[in-house]
């Protein structure tokens, strides 16, 4: 149940973003479509549990942002990837306002200078512990 309000709190937030959130493995985390901005999302991963009947589930968030940016010279493809950065940081910050996220920790995000497909995108790579309760 918390891996699935997770993901729909992800899928809200991303899409408040304009972006497409899909899920896929984490190994295959390139864009499934040609549909841009995209968001792919790793299948969160339980760090951690504590308790029984209440208590707390802490995940490890893998999402991928991205949107095409091939033709673009160097300089607005940097500005691209700025804005697609600032994108992540906005969505998981956004998580702490659902009603079953406690908070984001160790957030990390990464700008891949380098197309992961053949659509020639810009892109970022957010990881994240996300707590969330039950």
């Amino acid at each position: 149940m918390n891996n699935s309000a997770l993901v729909e709190a992800l899928r809200e937030a991303a899409s408040r973003k304009g972006y497409t959130l899909r899920c896929a493995d984490a190994d295959r985390l390139t864009p499934a479509s040609s549909r841009f901005p995209a968001a792919l999302l790793a299948p969160p991963v339980v760090h951690s549990a504590r308790g029984r009947r209440h208590g707390r589930i802490e995940y490890d968030v893998t999402l991928r942002l991205s949107d095409l940016g091939a033709d673009l010279p160097p300089e607005e493809r940097y500005r691209l990837r700025q804005q697609i950065e600032n994108d992540a940081l906005e969505i998981f910050t956004s998580l702490s306002r659902h009603q079953r996220i406690i908070a984001v920790e160790n957030l990390n995000i990464t700008q891949l200078p380098f197309s992961a497909s053949l659509h020639g995108e810009a892109a970022v790579t957010a990881k994240a512990r996300v707590l969330t309760f039950f």
